[in-house]
């Protein structure tokens, strides 16, 4: 062994001693309960060997409730390590849900200062050139008020084919709806929407659909949009209504700008910005 170097010698040593620990396996217990209920159990399997004396019965039943108790015990000790992992396991839950809500949060920060500075690019943009059309600024006004306003595709679909080409009345009438029309939704509690709006700006707003148009279900689903929020606390779309519009004018030509005012993201959602949405008075003259 001497000649075999410290190495080899620590390797004998450790394969001995494993040879033995795995021969004394079957003869470990965890606790002194265990090694008392081997005992009664072989006692048990004994007495039942046995011929059926009175003394061999009183003592077989005094094992066997003894065996009980140690059952029922050792059901406890079970049931109050499962307790204690179902609580860990709920507070992993806790602290997962917890993470996750996190992470979310700073995703939609980092989208929100990505739109920031897309935004302030988009109004040096704007003051180095004017829009020239209607259609123009619809397209850059949500950029200027990114957290009062949300422009849908439908709407600038709208007022790409509508008739409405005043680039100055346009431009103050969708600066109303992101400055005057948001305030009285968001920032007075309990305004009156029409009064406050309508004495602050010369555009009118209808916070809904005359009667007759309300009780048409064709008209009123071509009030209705999807809405996807981009925020974190959304997981599928919306349909919003966006019965309520603003009314503009020049000349012969008519603006109309529908939207919905979104309670959680305090938001003016626009889906029309164009021609009359049909109504039950059109419907009649035609």
């Amino acid at each position: 062994m001497y000649g075999k170097g410290e190495e080899s010698v620590q390797n004998i040593i450790i394969e001995s001693v494993a040879r033995r620990s795995r021969s004394r396996d079957k003869e470990l217990f965890s606790s002194l309960e265990d090694l008392e209920a081997k005992r009664r159990n072989k006692r048990i399997r004994e007495i039942r060997g046995k011929g059926k004396e009175k003394e061999n019965y009183e003592e077989l039943v005094s094992l066997l409730e003894e065996d009980v108790e140690h059952w029922k015990q050792e059901s406890k000790e079970y049931k109050s390590l499962l307790d204690s992992e179902d609580k860990e396991n709920k507070q992993l839950k806790k602290d997962i849900d917890r993470l996750e809500s996190e992470v979310k949060r700073l995703k939609y920060e980092k989208r929100e200062m990505k739109k920031s500075s897309e935004n302030s690019i988009a109004k040096k943009e704007v003051i180095e050139n004017l829009p020239k059309s209607f259609t123009e600024v619809v397209s850059i006004m949500e950029g200027n008020y990114p957290e009062r306003i949300e422009i849908l595709e439908s709407a600038k679909r709208s007022a790409e084919v509508g008739d409405f080409e005043d680039v100055s009345k346009g431009w103050e009438c969708l600066r109303d709806i992101a400055i005057i029309l948001h305030t009285a939704y968001f920032e007075i509690e309990g305004a009156n929407i029409e009064s406050y709006f309508n004495s602050k700006s010369k555009f009118e707003v209808a916070t809904g659909p005359s009667p007759r148009t309300r009780d048409d279900k064709e008209l009123m689903r071509k009030r209705k949009k999807e809405y996807e929020p981009d925020d974190i606390d959304s997981t599928e779309k919306e349909v919003i209504d966006i019965s309520a519009h603003v009314k503009a004018r020049s000349g012969d030509n008519f603006l109309r700008v529908h939207y919905h005012p979104h309670n959680r993201l305090e938001k003016i959602i626009i889906g029309h910005c164009g021609n009359h949405l049909d109504t039950a008075g059109t419907r009649r003259r035609s």
